[in-house]
């Protein structure tokens, strides 16, 4: 008789952790911790903080996600490839069915709170999605459909209470994460070149770095001002904590006038998860 063969639990483990990957962790961390945290400081109750944190969370997951599936061609002709389906030799579908499901996640999650958040999810879902499959190209109008992305999660944390209190940290946002996706793409432009359409094509390389540095001091400009001396939206603590977020932005600006757009992006990085940490210790009474 014909023995079957056993199932391989090396594949099995391969699709949970490139589960996990098409999530982007980090990522879906620090949207998560954003929201929580803006929800909260806006007035809202523990429950609306933590449902929108990880709404916003599985949006943002599901967005990544579904970039992979849409970019999985080009990058299965990279000598290098950095994507998790290539990497773990899994179907682009996969990708695919990950996005649908962390996006329903994401939406079902958003129905249990307010209609503004079920709206403001909805709408978020469809940017990313329209940025995914039909902005790839024209990337130097996705950067700031990114950016506004990114600030549009702090304005849902606000919707669990004063909402007013989340515009001026979504500008921030806004600004950093533009001036990141200027940096990645400026990483990018030797592989962009004849498939997508940078800023850093546009414009090239010099005047973009320049961009992305103007929109970062232009973050370090503005984040000095909702303290207890300017606009009151912060606590004590927000201003020694703020200053170290804007010397590693500022590093960071640095780093993209001097040409090297990796240690650039990095570097932003962490300044825009040391500003969520000043924002926070901020709302602290």
């Amino acid at each position: 008789m014909r023995k079957q063969k056993a199932p391989s639990k090396g594949k099995g483990v391969q699709k949970v952790r490139a589960l996990f990957l098409l999530l982007r962790p980090v990522n879906f961390l620090m949207v998560a911790i954003a929201v929580f945290l803006f929800a909260l400081g806006a007035g809202g109750s523990i429950y609306c903080a933590t449902i929108s944190a990880l709404s916003a969370a599985f949006i943002s997951g599901a967005a990544q996600a579904i970039n992979d599936y849409y970019d999985y061609d080009v990058d299965l002709k990279e000598s290098k490839p950095r994507h998790v389906l290539v990497k773990y030799r899994l179907p682009r579908r996969f990708a695919l069915y990950v996005a649908v499901v962390s996006y329903a996640v994401g939406l079902a999650l958003a129905a249990l709170l307010t209609l503004a958040h079920f709206v403001t999810a909805a709408l978020a879902i469809l940017l990313t999605y329209v940025y995914s499959a039909r902005m790839r190209g024209q990337k130097y109008v996705g950067n700031a459909v990114v950016a506004l992305l990114v600030g549009l999660s702090f304005v849902y944390g606000g919707l669990c209470g004063r909402v007013v209190l989340s515009y001026f940290p979504a500008f921030l946002a806004f600004l950093a994460t533009w001036a990141r996706e200027v940096m990645k793409d400026l990483e990018d432009l030797g592989k962009d070149v004849g498939k997508k359409t940078t800023l850093p094509i546009i414009a090239g390389k010099h005047m973009s770095a320049y961009f992305a540095a103007y929109l970062l001091i232009l973050a370090v400009f503005f984040s000095v001002f909702p303290g207890p001396g300017g606009f009151h939206l912060f606590g004590r603590y927000y201003y020694p904590a703020v200053v170290v977020a804007d010397l590693v932005f500022i590093a960071s600006a640095l780093y993209i006038i001097r040409g090297h757009p990796r240690e650039a992006e990095l570097t932003c990085k962490a300044g825009m998860i040391l500003a969520i940490v000043a924002f926070g210790l901020g709302l602290l009474p």
